[in-house]
């Protein structure tokens, strides 16, 4: 990965496309039973969606364009292509990955299926090495999980996607929300879970190019760039 100075006098985050991206899922029939929320490994994930967007010069600096946010595969794929074709991206491209609760969730999830259809993932799981990996919990440039970034790790209660969108006048959540997924999945619905899954994606990216400002990675000009190119 390559890294640049900022006019702030420190080093940028790579240059590398960003993926970021958000999952939905049901609780598995084989082996949870009950009303409870399941252990990570007991979601059957039924959705996964996800935007890329690099790093670009343009005429007033550096700013994000991304791509039209997608959903993986179609809505009759087996949870196992899912899972593979997700892999396989993220092992082709290497991003910088962006969340809301990816690290509590997303990424656990999407680890304990990969066990279960014996798939494998040597950059997701190992990175560069011991420091520069997505299992670093500090490390924004690898994983940038807003919930827990935003918080100062775990330093004060972390808030809802809803209620940061909220704060920055986003449009948010404007249909259904998580816990209708599985009634949704059950009626037949799956195009619609698909399209609750990209909408979180779009208000996830958008929270992180006031990140980006926040952090130096792009001034007030590469923001407007950015809004002024988003896939919708």
């Amino acid at each position: 990965m390559h890294w640049k100075r900022s006019k702030f006098g420190r080093a940028m985050a790579p240059r590398s496309p960003i993926l970021v991206f958000d999952i939905e899922t049901i609780p598995d029939p084989e082996h949870h039973h009950g009303d409870d929320f399941p252990k990570a490994p007991f979601h059957q994930i039924v959705a996964i969606s996800y935007l890329k967007a690099d790093l670009v010069e343009g005429p007033d600096g550096p700013y994000f364009s991304a791509e039209t946010v997608q959903s993986i595969g179609r809505a009759n794929s087996t949870e196992q292509e899912l899972v593979s074709r997700f892999i396989g991206l993220i092992e082709r491209i290497k991003p910088r990955l962006v969340t809301f609760n990816g690290r509590g969730f997303d990424l656990p999830v999407l680890k304990y299926r990969a066990l279960k259809y014996a798939l494998s993932a040597p950059w997701l799981s190992q990175g560069q090495g011991k420091w520069d990996n997505y299992g670093q919990r500090y490390s924004v440039d690898w994983h940038c999980d807003f919930m827990d970034a935003l918080s100062e790790f775990g330093e004060s209660k972390a808030a809802k996607l809803s209620e940061v969108c909220a704060l920055l006048g986003l449009p948010g959540k404007t249909g259904m929300d998580g816990s209708q997924v599985a009634a949704y999945v059950a009626a037949g619905r799956i195009e619609d879970v698909r399209a609750y899954c990209e909408e979180d994606v779009l208000n996830t990216y958008q929270v992180f190019l006031r990140y980006a400002l926040l952090r130096g990675e792009i001034d007030v000009a590469g923001l407007n760039s950015a809004i002024s190119v988003l896939p919708f």
